[in-house]
């Protein structure tokens, strides 16, 4: 993801690396406040939080309990396809307990975009310059 689309002080979605732009109702974004707010935001919008919060905060480990999925018609997921470790976040079962079973719809990472289906993941669109068989590994 480039950034995070805002308008009248509310995020409606995000622009991907590939230039498109997404629309969302709503947006959960899969990095640390800091990060989020220094990188993906415009200049202009994160020069309030920067200014006002970001100098007096100090970085500590967070935890993040996600109970939006319930009742959810269709989720749209935003993240890093890979773990610092290099590992795939995208798993064949969840070992986490779910609050929304089946309701992701799509997965826009860094490297493609997915689209989740009955029969498996397809691919709708990869970055430029990576290959398919990269992206499976």
């Amino acid at each position: 993801m480039r950034r995070l689309l805002v308008e009248d002080g509310r995020c409606v979605g995000a622009e991907l690396a590939s230039g498109e732009q997404v629309a969302a109702g709503e947006v959960v974004v899969d990095a640390d406040a800091t990060a989020a707010l220094l990188e993906l935001l415009e200049e202009d919008v994160s020069l309030r939080f920067r200014k006002a919060r970001l100098e007096r905060m100090r970085e500590s480990c967070s935890t993040f309990m996600m109970y939006l999925a319930v009742g959810a018609r269709q989720t749209w997921v935003m993240m890093d396809l890979l773990t610092r470790g290099g590992e795939s976040k995208i798993v064949s079962r969840c070992t986490y307990p779910l609050t929304g079973i089946g309701c992701v719809k799509r997965i826009y990472s860094d490297f493609a975009t997915l689209e989740c289906t009955a029969q498996g993941l397809k691919l709708i669109d990869l970055v430029d310059g990576l290959a398919l068989g990269e992206l499976e590994q």
